[in-house]
């Protein structure tokens, strides 16, 4: 029986060819990988902050329950409320740590599907792909399209798991965390001012090493963030050059792909387009990198209260009290307990939203890119 070729219809071979051709500019560009990174940066250090808080709420609490004050029965009353508080941020803090540790991975993961051999190994498989179909090779055609799609699936899989989980916590799930790691952190003060009244004895020494933990998290980000950055202007003056090179003798800003011929007009709009994106991601960088300089500056000025508090000068209102009488104590408990309620709600809520977006959905989003995939393989190509 005759066999049609396989490229009888050429509408099929453009197809693939546009197709193929976008998603290796896209790879050799790492557009998509950078800001899949730069998300993934993002969430590791919000996760990061949010540990530590959890740990400098944990030093504080194991602070009040030694704590031995005169009225026994406010001893038994700060012990009574903070001890489900205690577990419940030990328990919030390991899995945190699990979290974080999915955050890596999937960062170390992005980092290596971006390298560029398997760029050269898309751009491999995709000419014997394309070169098959052109040239009527049934068989070697279909063993190319399918290494294709695996590829494909391989290289831009990751990025496509860290943009969708983008897309849902940016639309449903950001505005709700920061409200929760807000309560966190109020609560902590709260601890801290009750800490003062009641004449603990703080261990400065742990709140400052839980300070640490903080600027240790930021200073990592913004030494990834800096890198990230440096590395996109090199490459951005690399592409304008070639730009002007491209464009010359005309100024750039005169050029344009209609006085350009055939191939330099098409080069010329794929410097144009990778230019673009490079600005843009430089912007986002340059943001996270003023935003994480803000958080620092308000770390430091914490760890400095806290260095005065070590040889005895006083930091702020509540230190400033000597002596706090029953009522006084009575007063911070109420409020303590009022908000206690608030508190663990928040934190319930947030371990669940964290778990969610950084454990549940890409392993989510990834199983169903390996049933497409697997679908999409069973199809006749």
């Amino acid at each position: 029986m005759f066999e049609h070729p396989i490229n009888q219809n050429p509408i099929k071979l453009w197809l693939l060819s546009i197709f193929t051709l976008m998603l290796l500019i896209l790879a050799w560009t790492n557009a998509i990988d950078t800001a899949a990174i730069e998300y993934v940066n993002n969430s590791l250090v919000d996760a990061g902050l949010i540990f530590a808080t959890a740990r400098g709420i944990n030093a504080v609490i194991s602070v009040l329950q030694g704590t031995e004050i005169d009225a026994l029965f406010i001893t038994i009353t700060v012990g009574e409320l903070l001890d489900p508080i205690n577990d419940l941020i030990e328990r919030f803090s390991a899995i945190m740590l699990a979290a974080l540790g999915v955050l890596v991975v999937l960062k170390l993961m992005l980092e290596i599907v971006g390298h560029d051999a398997f760029n050269i190994l898309l751009t491999v498989v995709a000419v014997i792909a394309i070169g098959a179909l052109a040239l009527n090779r049934r068989d070697l055609y279909q063993l190319g399209a399918k290494l294709l799609i695996i590829t494909i699936v391989f290289r831009f899989g990751l990025s496509f798991v860290a943009f969708a989980t983008e897309i849902v916590d940016e639309t449903f799930l950001l505005d709700r965390e920061k409200k929760q790691q807000q309560s966190m952190e109020i609560f902590l003060d709260e601890l801290e001012e009750l800490e003062t009244v009641v004449g603990a004895n703080p261990r400065f020494e742990k709140q400052i090493e839980t300070l640490d933990d903080e600027v240790y998290f930021l200073n990592e980000s913004m030494l990834e963030r800096r890198k990230s950055s440096d590395e996109l202007e090199k490459e951005l003056q690399s592409e304008e050059a070639e730009l002007k090179t491209l464009c010359f003798p005309l100024p750039i800003l005169a050029c344009n792909e209609t006085f350009l011929a055939d191939e330099k007009g098409t080069r010329f709009k794929g410097l144009t387009l990778k230019i673009e994106t490079l600005k843009n991601s430089i912007e986002s960088t340059q943001h996270g990198i003023d935003e994480t300089n803000a958080k620092l500056k308000v770390l430091e000025g914490k760890r400095e209260c806290l260095q005065k508090k070590t040889i005895g000068e006083t930091c702020g209102i509540w230190n400033k009290i000597k002596e706090a009488s029953t009522i006084d104590i009575r007063s911070k408990l109420n409020q303590l307990e009022e908000y206690t309620g608030t508190f663990v709600d928040s934190t319930i809520n947030l371990l669940a939203s964290l778990v969610f977006k950084s454990i549940l959905l890409p392993i989510g989003f990834l199983f169903l890119v390996v049933a497409l995939c697997r679908r999409v393989l069973r199809l006749s190509l």
